[in-house]
C-alpha cells in the first residue's frame, strides 16, 4: 500500500523574513524643538560662548596694550629740550663733614655741592635738597652736581632718624612718622644756620647768596619741603596729623612761625 506522505510545514523550518527597523521618536510636547534640533542648538550656544569669552580676552587684550601704549607715551621725552639739560660751566667742588647740633644731640652728616671759581660774591643761589625716606648722602648726588654746574649751592643733609641705616635696622614705618618730619626740619633750619653762620668752608659761604633760597625733596623729603612752607627762620612746628591713618598727600600741618 502506497501512502502518499505530505511534507508538513512546521515552525522550526518555516522561514520569516527579519523585522524592518522602524524608526521610534521620543514623545515631545507640542510646539517644542525636535531633540536633535535642540542638540544642535547646545553646541551652537556653547561654540557662541566660547567665542564670546575668546573675543571678550581679545578685547581685555587691545585694552591693555591701548592702556600700556599710552602709559609708554606718558614717559617719552618733550619735543622741548628740558631746562638746564646739559652740564653747565663750573666746576663742581664737593665738601662733607659730619656736623652734631648740640641743643638736640642729633648728628648731621653734610655733603655740598658748590660751583668753583664763582667771581662775585654773594652770586649762588643755595638749594637744601632733603633726601626720602631710607636716603642718605649720595643718593642724590647727580642732582647736586648737576645744579653746582650751573653756579647753585647746593646741601644735601643725612637725616639720620630716616636714613638707609635706620630704614635697615628698624621698621619703616617708625622712622616715618611726626616726630622725624619735626627733626628733618629742625635739620634744615641747622644747614641753612651753617652756611648763615659761616660754618663752611670760605669758599662756599662767599659765594653762596642767602636772599635766594630753594627746598626740595623726594617723597619724605617733599613732605620735609612743604613743612617748611613760609619764613627760612622757623621758630616751631606743629605738626598734627595721625599718620599710622592717613596717606601722606592727605596730611595736614599746621605751621607757627
Amino acid at each position: 500500500m502506497n501512502v502518499a506522505s505530505t511534507p508538513v510545514s512546521t515552525r522550526a523550518n518555516r522561514s520569516h523574513p527579519k523585522p524592518k527597523a522602524v524608526p521610534t521618536r521620543v514623545a515631545e510636547a507640542p510646539g517644542s524643538e525636535p531633540r536633535d534640533s535642540l542638540v544642535q542648538s547646545g553646541f551652537g550656544a556653547v561654540f557662541g560662548a566660547a567665542g564670546s569669552v575668546i573675543c571678550s580676552a581679545g578685547n581685555t587684550v587691545g585694552s591693555a596694550a591701548t592702556f600700556a601704549g599710552r602709559v609708554l607715551k606718558g614717559f617719552e621725552r618733550p619735543q622741548e629740550p628740558a631746562y638746564k639739560e646739559d652740564s653747565g660751566q663750573f666746576e663742581v667742588g664737593i665738601d662733607r663733614k659730619t656736623f652734631v647740633d648740640e641743643k638736640r644731640q642729633r648728628k648731621i652728616p653734610m655733603t655740598v655741592y658748590y660751583p668753583k671759581g664763582q667771581e662775585k660774591a654773594g652770586s649762588s643761589p643755595v638749594v637744601v635738597m632733603s633726601h626720602g625716606l631710607g636716603g642718605n648722602a649720595y643718593t642724590y648726588q647727580y642732582f647736586g652736581k648737576h645744579l653746582a654746574s650751573h653756579g647753585y649751592t647746593v646741601l644735601q643733609p643725612t637725616h639720620v632718624g630716616s636714613n638707609t641705616t635706620s630704614f635697615l635696622t628698624k621698621t619703616p614705618v617708625f622712622s616715618f612718622t611726626q616726630g622725624e618730619l619735626k627733626e628733618r626740619v629742625e635739620d634744615v633750619k641747622f644747614t641753612l644756620d651753617l652756611v648763615q653762620n659761616k660754618k663752611l668752608p670760605e669758599e662756599i659761604v662767599d659765594s653762596a647768596d642767602m636772599k635766594h633760597v630753594a627746598l626740595a625733596g623726594h617723597s619724605f623729603g617733599a613732605l620735609t619741603a612743604e613743612a617748611m612752607t613760609g619764613k627760612p627762620s622757623l621758630s616751631t612746628i606743629n605738626a598734627s596729623t595721625p599718620s599710622s591713618r592717613c596717606h601722606p598727600t592727605e596730611t595736614r600741618y599746621r605751621v607757627t612761625f
